[in-house]
């Protein structure tokens, strides 16, 4: 944990703001491990925002900020743009750990208690305007490619086959029954999914789909609403070059919490309205139920093996909780 006082990086690279009215952490939703702090000002609030030590980069950050601002200057103002520090960057480094400072989204993240329609036509139009202004801004992206994200997926199935030993013996003797019972159900149907998941990512790599920016974490948490309207979309650590389909597979299962598979007259539904701004190829679509269901049981799968492989310390409650509702998608299969 780093030691540096949230109101020591506000002093020495925000002197505009420098003596806030409340600067108070906020528990953040997500499991990314960024530390989140609301600094209230008589300008207004602003979210400064502590990136964990070593999981990014300089460059790679103020890679995000530049998709940040194109995106706002596109004329769409629900992304939070980084203000500029006092050494002119979007970002400061202090004691090894890289810090933003950020407009304060206005907004809710409750679409599962207001579920309209307007909502799901607000958040799937904005997402496919972003598409569009990430792709025509990046020299990077491609017509046709693999995206990165299948090859990735074959190696961690690979890697957690390899750590099911372990994890077996790790939950045979697990302590806390909620984690050993929700944890037992997820290993049980990774082991009879595994083989057709990797065989349907082999297929699909061998079908190239466009390569854009893609926001990768782009999730119910992380949309933020003001009656039907989408005001807030919040969290971009984790963009890069990667296929739609990965957005919308991600964002639709967190939405609807269901697969695509068992609920796809309503997914339909909302990549229609996707396409409207943004056309989907034969590619896309066809890979959007293979990365619904190996996201799910992959992310089920990381935390066993967080805890019986690399021992990391989580909040033990709150995975649970994810893990049962992990588990109850993949059991309605």
């Amino acid at each position: 944990m780093n030691s540096i006082h949230p109101g020591q990086i506000l002093k020495s690279h925000f002197p505009a703001i420098e003596s806030p009215g409340r600067l108070v952490p906020v528990e953040a939703s997500g499991f990314s491990g960024a530390a989140i702090f609301r600094v209230d000002t008589q300008a207004g609030s602003f979210c400064l925002r502590r990136w964990p030590t070593g999981t990014m980069s300089g460059s790679r950050l103020a890679g995000i900020h530049r998709l940040v601002t194109e995106i706002f200057r596109s004329g769409i103002r629900v992304v939070p743009v980084p203000l500029a520090a006092e050494n002119g960057l979007s970002f400061v480094e202090d004691g090894g750990t890289l810090w933003q400072l950020e407009p304060w989204m206005p907004g809710e993240a409750d679409f599962h208690e207001t579920p309209t329609a307007a909502r799901l036509e607000s958040a799937l139009t904005m997402l496919a305007r972003i598409h569009n202004v990430g792709e025509a801004a990046s020299p990077a992206a491609i017509h046709r490619g693999t995206p990165q994200t299948i090859p990735e997926r074959l190696e961690i199935l690979r890697e957690t086959v390899r750590d099911s030993v372990r994890i077996e013996a790790g939950l045979s003797q697990e302590s806390d029954a909620r984690f050993r019972i929700v944890a037992r159900k997820i290993a049980t149907l990774f082991a009879k999914r595994q083989t057709a998941i990797t065989a349907a990512l082999n297929d699909a790599s061998r079908n190239p789909v466009p390569i854009l920016p893609c926001l990768r974490d782009v999730w119910h948490d992380h949309l933020l609403f003001s009656g039907d309207t989408l005001t807030g979309l919040i969290d971009f650590g984790a963009v890069r070059l990667d296929t739609v389909s990965a957005d919308l597979s991600r964002l639709l299962g967190s939405l609807f919490q269901s697969s695509f598979e068992l609920d796809r007259s309503r997914w339909d539904e909302a990549l229609s309205i996707y396409e409207l701004s943004r056309p989907l190829t034969t590619g896309e679509r066809s890979l959007i139920p293979i990365l619904d269901e190996s996201g799910v049981i992959l992310s089920g799968m990381h935390w066993l093996r967080a805890r019986y492989v690399r021992n990391s310390p989580f909040d033990l409650p709150r995975v649970c909780e994810r893990l049962e509702s992990i588990a109850a998608r993949l059991e309605a299969r």
